[in-house]
């Protein structure tokens, strides 16, 4: 991977170091933890197809990730890339200095196995068979045409080593998580009778690029009155009416690094069961993050979560009390793929860990109760980064 700015093979200028996110030695340290775990496993070269790892390990960051694309990462020696043609430029952006593209027309498959016939001594070849970017169709033609070589399922190897995050990744994050805070009150300030769901999510959506968020990885989730049960719903034309119950879930996200942070409140006239709810939710959260600590397992801290509802006459959301946030590109934010709380969960949390605590109660038919946090797991316990007013609002 290159250091300064150079030519590559095709005579383009690669990015100076300066250019990039991270300095060299990011990058290094990352791909060296990965090399790490193939070696564990015996996998003499790796092709990455999931856009998140693509981006962790060089930096390569495009939303065309539509298109097929792969980094191919080498036990030793120099990794390299293949995109589509109009992704050319973002790969030079990277820190991947062997660049190879394909036009539209081109086999893919064909391309790939081309590169991989590059390296040298490749029997075990590691592929992520759980990536959403790698289909049926490529991996069973990959598995015939790279034959005497062995395909190795190796998913989530590089997403487990991103659970931990770097100084630099922290403060990413701490950026968005900023943000997620100023856009929820922004939120919430702009709730009021006649107020519709569009208009809320214009004046969030205006904050947060004002601000400095990217384009997030799962739409801001607005929804009111009979709307409010459906889940992941994103906001409507619907207008506020009296009574209504607003869940907003938003989130803040710098340089693809995620924060969210989940609010309930309601037009006047209070419910007195949505506040009880609201209020059991908050003690909920209140309790699991006073839990957080380096050697915490997961499932512990669903137990937490949990009983706290349940004692107070609830049934929880059917869903985690918390997961993983990171490095996050449509449709996702998070990393609950490899880290979540769920019940008997046997991880234990490591300090460097961030996680989005989500406690919720569903009051059917009328309406889903959340609050949530974006924290920070530390040698001394935890930090909270999301920072908006964690109490039940009740608004005109």
């Amino acid at each position: 991977m290159t250091v300064g700015k150079t030519q590559n093979k095709n005579g383009d200028l690669n990015m100076n170091d300066a250019e990039r996110l991270f300095k060299p030695a990011e990058y290094a340290r990352r791909v060296t933890l990965v090399r790490d775990a193939m070696r564990s496993r015996g996998i003499d070269l790796m092709l990455v197809h999931t856009p998140e790892n693509l981006f962790y390990l060089s930096g390569y960051d495009t939303s065309g990730y539509f298109a097929y694309q792969f980094l191919a990462l080498p036990i030793k020696g120099e990794p390299e890339i293949l995109t589509r043609r109009g992704e050319a430029e973002n790969a030079r952006r990277s820190t991947v200095e062997k660049r190879s593209v394909y036009f539209d027309l081109d086999d893919v498959v064909a391309k790939t196995v081309e590169i991989v016939r590059r390296f040298p001594d490749v029997r075990r070849i590691g592929i992520e068979k759980n990536s959403w970017f790698l289909t049926v169709e490529v991996y069973e033609r990959l598995r015939r045409e790279l034959e005497p070589a062995q395909l190795v399922d190796v998913s989530n190897i590089v997403d487990t080593v991103r659970l931990v995050k770097s100084a630099p990744e922290i403060d990413l994050t701490r950026e968005a998580a900023n943000i997620a805070t100023q856009i929820m009150a922004k939120g919430i300030d702009s709730a009021r009778v006649g107020a519709t769901e569009n208009s809320i999510a214009a004046a969030i959506s205006a904050t947060g690029i004002a601000l400095g968020s990217d384009y997030t990885g799962i739409p801001h989730l607005i929804k009111s009155g009979e709307r409010n049960p459906i889940g992941h719903a994103q906001w409507s034309r619907r207008r506020l009416d009296s009574g209504d119950v607003l869940f907003m879930e938003l989130s803040g996200c710098v340089s693809r690094y995620s924060a969210a942070t989940m609010r309930t409140c309601q037009i006047r006239p209070e419910d007195k069961q949505v506040r009880k709810a609201s209020e059991t939710v908050i003690t909920a959260l209140d309790q699991l993050i006073a839990a957080i600590k380096p050697g915490a397992t997961t499932g512990d801290l669903y137990n937490v979560a949990v009983s706290e509802i349940v004692k107070a006459g609830f049934g929880p959301t059917p869903r985690r009390m918390g997961y993983s946030l990171g490095i996050g590109y449509p449709p996702r934010w998070g990393e609950w793929h490899v880290l979540d709380l769920q019940p008997n969960g046997q991880a234990e949390l490591k300090s460097g860990m961030i996680l989005h605590l989500i406690p919720g109660v569903v009051l059917n038919p009328r309406a889903t109760i959340g609050f949530s946090e974006t924290v920070l797991v530390t040698d001394a316990g935890n930090e909270v980064l999301t920072g908006y007013d964690r109490e039940f609002k009740v608004v005109s």
